[in-house]
């Protein structure tokens, strides 16, 4: 049989056809009425499917299923593929895009096996019957388009390594504030969202910063740092009354890893995130007011949100911002005047700074504010405030101004280069705490800001 189908002329001549015969009296000659055909011919179709756009796996896994991400997409088998009696290419027996015709001897099986190194690989066999013809469809093995890994909130950093060299996504949701310690009705701020599509090399490693929910500070003795994981800020409070919540963790992902001794903090590991989103502030509580939290940013966190409780105070706390941490705002008092002078003797650090937001201590001032926000630069409180939210950050987006190893800023700079490579992400995608933003439980829906914990998605876009 030849490998060679490509046309009508040479299905024929692959095509074996008997017939019975009648000599003549002399047998000097054989006349056929009719002949028969003797093979059989399979047009083999490359059919597709609806699948999930992105099934989510548990990190280092691709059989533990965490859920399915909408929406679905269609696949279809791919066309790189060989036939076990055919020796050249599958373009000797195409029909049209997508169909192939093959003919062959009765009871031989035929093995089709898509390339394992393609996506959408496929298998199937058939077996040949005398003088018959049947169209086969194929659909991809595959069950979903793409395979991401989800990071949930752990309190300390998680490893992914990129499988193959190729092209991914990155996405990040920051952790929100507190709630009202009280349930008096107070709104945390909530998480920012970023995303990004970059390439990275196959057995890269990538070190992923889920931030905490900030924590509610019930007693204003208490040292426990109320902020969440990650850079969230410390709530305030003077007495039992004066209570907060504190700030939201940011989630961002790093070419670097802590060291053991310095924690997330750590300098070097710090100025190695490529993608930041930040969180939102902590509640307030004071007297029998509810005080609300600072949505995390895009480019800008949100500063601290009017305070019912000092409403002739227009002084608020500001965000983080892409070249600074937020600076804090005074209501000038008897008791603020205690505390101005501490921060003037170093007592006491309220301004946010790059990785983190304020850390103010429960005791070491009579005030009492929530917790601010960390991000790319944390937020910083106000007395009687919920505290402000942190800002966010992808590398290469317009608008974002990268830093340098040494922590130096340059405007205008976007683009991270870390031990000598740049990372530079396509498709940016920027979210503050008040804006609609996907959801990373797996539904098609959306939701304004994100409440609760952080969370990573890193997606494998190319095979």
């Amino acid at each position: 049989m030849a490998a060679n189908q490509s046309t009508a002329n040479d299905l024929e001549k692959n095509d074996l056809q008997v017939g019975m015969g009648t000599a003549d009296n002399t047998g000097s000659s054989v006349e056929f009425s009719s002949m028969e055909h003797s093979m059989g011919i399979v047009n083999l179709t490359l059919g597709s499917k609806t699948v999930p756009s992105t099934r989510v796996f548990k990190p280092g896994s691709t059989s533990e299923k965490l859920f399915d991400r909408a929406p679905t997409t269609s696949i279809t088998a791919t066309s790189n593929f060989t036939a076990s009696v055919a020796s050249n290419s599958t373009n000797s027996y195409k029909k049209s895009t997508g169909i192939y015709l093959l003919v062959g001897k009765p009871s031989t099986t035929v093995t089709f096996t898509g390339n394992s190194s393609e996506k959408y690989t496929w298998n199937a066999t058939y077996i040949f019957s005398k003088n018959t013809g049947e169209i086969k469809t194929v659909t991809p093995s595959r069950e979903y388009d793409n395979a991401g890994w989800g990071f949930d909130y752990t309190g300390a950093v998680q490893t992914f390594t990129a499988p193959t060299t190729g092209t991914y996504k990155l996405e990040c949701w920051g952790a929100s504030g507190s709630d009202d310690p009280y349930g008096k009705g107070a709104i945390p701020g909530k998480g920012g969202y970023v995303a990004g599509c970059i390439t990275f090399s196959s057995n890269t490693s990538l070190y992923i910063y889920v931030g905490g929910k900030g924590t509610s500070l019930y007693n204003h003795d208490s040292m426990t740092n109320s902020g969440g994981w990650n850079g969230g800020g410390f709530a305030t409070a003077n007495s039992s009354i004066y209570v907060g919540g504190g700030g939201g963790g940011s989630t961002d992902i790093r070419i670097i890893k802590h060291s053991d001794s310095t924690g997330w903090s750590g300098t070097a590991s710090l100025r190695s995130r490529i993608i930041v989103a930040g969180g939102g502030g902590g509640c307030q509580c004071p007297k029998d007011t509810k005080e609300n939290g600072g949505n995390a940013g895009g480019l800008v966190g949100d500063a601290s949100p009017y305070s019912s409780d000092f409403p002739e105070d227009t002084n608020t706390g500001t965000g983080g911002s892409q070249t600074s941490g937020g600076t804090p705002a005074y209501f000038v008092t008897n008791e603020d005047h205690a505390y101005i002078d501490q921060i003037s003797r170093g007592v006491v650090d309220p301004y946010g700074h790059f990785g983190y937001a304020s850390q103010v201590k429960p005791t070491e001032y009579t005030w009492w504010s929530g917790g601010c926000g960390s991000g790319w630069y944390g937020g910083s409180n106000a007395h009687g405030h919920g505290g402000s939210g942190g800002s966010s950050f992808i590398s290469g987006m317009t608008g974002c101004v990268a830093i340098t190893a040494d922590g130096n800023q340059t405007s205008g700079v976007s683009t991270m280069t870390i031990n000598g490579k740049t990372y530079s992400f396509t498709s940016p995608v920027m979210k503050g705490g008040g804006e609609s933003m996907p959801k990373h439980d797996g539904t098609s829906a959306t939701m304004t800001g994100n409440y609760g914990n952080g969370y990573a998605i890193i997606t494998q876009l190319s095979y």
